[in-house]
């Protein structure tokens, strides 16, 4: 997105989605989209249509879609504020057709795009549903609109200082901790157990959420 000209904080922003189409060299699946950038969207012409054609490879323009932010949102925007590379997300899903040759005369080949969100919360719950989302790299002027947006309607929760177990009376001290130390002299295996398990859980999950382009 060039030199955005981007509405109030609490207005909506109307968006475009390039999607890229590429052949693959597979007995299983003939081609293979991906998003490539967002923009801005402008008024005038048919909606999607072909950018760039190729017989390997080509590009689509999608549109227009209304980005709106909410309140109720607001840590999922500072989640994606405070995350090493602030995002758009991109919800979208495959064609009817995944085979077709020519999406320019059999529209069936084309995917859709569903929906746009700056909330890593939003984007988390589209993920857990099972949906496509995948991420573009939001401009700092979009990021510093958001910032704008989410600075007026959400405050992070301070975190609460936890006093270690010495420090508290014996009445004032977690009850559990003795039965676990207990528990885990009996079983020492099964702590390291359930460490590698969920190491292996987290590893799955990433691999599953993360789709990330350059």
């Amino acid at each position: 997105m060039n030199a955005p000209t981007l509405p109030s904080p609490t207005g909506a922003l109307r968006l475009a989605v390039i999607l890229q189409r590429d052949r693959l060299h597979s007995a299983w699946q003939r081609w293979s989209w991906s998003v490539r950038d967002v923009l801005q969207a402008k008024d005038g012409g048919a909606l999607p249509r072909c950018l760039v054609w190729g017989a390997a490879s080509s590009q689509w323009l999608f549109g227009n879609y209304n980005l709106q932010l909410h309140r109720d949102e607001g840590e999922g925007y500072h989640l994606n504020l405070t995350a090493p590379n602030p995002s758009w997300f991109i919800w979208w899903t495959g064609p009817a057709d995944p085979d077709c040759d020519d999406p320019r005369v059999q529209p069936g080949g084309l995917p859709a795009v569903q929906a746009i969100t700056l909330s890593y919360n939003e984007a988390a719950r589209w993920m857990d549903a099972g949906e496509t989302v995948e991420v573009v790299l939001l401009p700092g002027a979009v990021a510093n609109w958001l910032a704008a947006f989410t600075a007026m309607s959400y405050r992070p929760e301070p975190r609460r200082r936890v006093r270690p177990q010495s420090f508290l009376a014996p009445h004032e001290r977690d009850a559990t901790v003795p039965r676990r130390a207990t528990e885990d002299e009996h079983h020492p295996e099964r702590e390291s157990g359930t460490s590698d398990e969920r190491a292996s859980d987290m590893d799955a999950m990433a691999a599953q959420r993360k789709r990330i382009h350059a």
